[in-house]
């Protein structure tokens, strides 16, 4: 069996196969994504997720998480067929010492 340095695992509860590879969606996916040498020798990297709510007032939100922090938001209005996106600032500067690892 071949080893990956970066393996996802990919959680959809849509589907009867939960775990499938490429789908799409309805209500939420988790991606769990390990990182190592090989499947003996992984560790948990990150987690990511995306989310949908039908909102009462007929919008749509939509939610992108990395390790439960939403990185994106963005709310659909199927009326005016207009999406308003709203993206998280993030820094991280990895040339800064806080952030390099020794």
């Amino acid at each position: 069996m071949k080893q990956y340095p970066i393996w996802n695992d990919v959680y959809t509860p849509d589907y009867s196969n939960q775990f499938c590879k490429s789908f799409g969606c309805r209500t939420n996916t988790t991606n769990n994504i390990k990182i190592g040498t090989s499947s003996k020798n992984s560790f948990n990297f990150l987690t990511t997720s995306t989310k949908t709510i039908n909102l009462d007032n007929g919008t749509i939100d939509y939610f992108f998480y990395v390790d439960n922090k939403v990185v994106k938001h963005a709310n659909y209005n199927p009326k005016t067929k207009k999406m308003k996106c709203v993206v998280a600032k993030i820094e991280f500067d990895t040339t800064k010492k806080e952030y390099q690892i020794e």
